[in-house]
């Protein structure tokens, strides 16, 4: 994985430089940023897009006295010590944050509510960028390029793709046993 975090990158267009390059050499990536609303979000899943990635967005829909107290514990945070203007940035942005849609261009747009629904949807997107990545292995196995995967599937139809291949191998698997076994 690659993790693109903006808060040690001061420059969006010099992170999504960073992005696109490490998508362009196959890495999974994460961007770790606070991108409030649709405006913020759209380059990022343009550039997931680009690259025939699966997009997927975790939203942290924690209250905001969580968030605050989270802030004001944690010690040097390179852009935001805790103290009162780290306050005041934590309520600003809660007024300003909207949910990311899946309309917005995400397979899916994961929400959590608390700490351990948060912990939960990391390990389902994981699963998700797994199951994304071995569709084009397995496919690339069988001689057949992308195996007609296109990048604007989404993650049920990939999830249905992978099933079919694994079905398919299955089958080949006990034909080629079958015709051992009878002679």
């Amino acid at each position: 994985y690659s993790i693109i975090a903006l808060t040690l990158i001061y420059s969006p267009l010099h992170a999504q430089q960073k992005c696109a390059h490490a998508l362009g050499d196959g890495a999974n990536v994460i961007i770790d940023r606070c991108n409030a609303d649709p405006a913020q979000r759209e380059p990022w899943v343009a550039l997931g897009r680009e690259h025939g990635c699966v997009v997927a967005s975790v939203h942290l829909d924690l209250p905001v006295e969580e968030c605050l107290g989270r802030v004001m514990v944690r010690r040097r945070h390179p852009t935001l010590p805790a103290g009162e203007r780290a306050a005041a940035v934590v309520h600003k942005f809660a007024s300003e944050l909207s949910r990311p849609a899946p309309s917005e261009g995400f397979d899916a747009a994961l929400v959590a509510t608390t700490v351990d629904e948060a912990k939960e949807l990391v390990g389902t997107l994981t699963q998700a960028i797994i199951c994304a990545t071995s569709i084009a292995g397995v496919a690339g196995e069988e001689g057949e390029g992308n195996g007609g995967v296109s990048p604007d599937l989404t993650l049920a139809e990939r999830r249905k793709h992978k099933a079919a291949v694994a079905k398919l191998r299955r089958s080949r698997r006990d034909i080629k046993f079958a015709a051992t076994s009878d002679t």
